[in-house]
């Protein structure tokens, strides 16, 4: 035993009393840290370029306005190697914000089924058009707010009704007070 450590601590390679195991790229013979890993990170990179080809960029990319990293995922890679073939084939790089308007609608991962075409016309015009009505004052406490300070209630509580006698303007405080009161209400009949 005593023979064995003595070796081990003549070696170079002897840490805490472990011998560290030192593994090398199968490309390139460089030094890599952790030994579950075949490949340097530069030749990984460059053997997931290898898979990816043109045609598969532009039908993923393009037709199906996947996102780099979605690409990256189905390939079992990382979205750099996708980014580093967008740019060499030159094909144009969404921003950000052009990859989120793509996930409107049905789109959207949150998208749950058909929405009514009425709700669609419940948007800022006609929140701002309820608060100029309502001279940009709580209808409850009766305090001037800012526009953005008011929000926009429907007194049955039916999101598609959007006549103009259904809506009032709330500030956050009593629409907030509004919608705990009925909750609790709602709580209170079903008992």
């Amino acid at each position: 035993m005593k023979k064995h450590y003595n070796i081990a601590e003549k070696n170079g390679r002897y840490k805490d009393g472990r011998t560290a195991r030192i593994c090398y790229c199968k490309l390139c013979d460089k030094k890599i840290s952790n030994y579950q890993h075949k490949f340097c990170v530069d030749c990984q990179h460059k053997n997931q370029e290898i898979i990816i080809n043109k045609q598969d960029l532009i039908k993923f990319y393009i037709n199906k306005q996947w996102s780099a990293v979605k690409i990256g995922h189905y390939f079992k890679c990382s979205k750099r190697p996708v980014l580093r073939l967008l740019k060499k084939y030159k094909i144009h790089i969404r921003t950000r914000s052009e990859n989120q308007s793509l996930k409107v609608g049905d789109k959207s991962p949150l998208w749950k089924g058909k929405i009514h075409r009425e709700y669609f016309r419940f948007n800022d015009n006609l929140k701002n058009k309820i608060r100029e009505r309502d001279n940009y004052q709580c209808q409850i406490c009766f305090g001037k707010f800012n526009s953005n300070k008011l929000d926009v209630h429907h007194i049955d509580l039916n999101r598609e009704n959007i006549a103009k006698t259904n809506l009032v303007s709330l500030c956050e405080t009593c629409h907030y007070e509004l919608h705990f009161i009925l909750k609790s209400w709602r709580k209170e009949c079903q008992k």
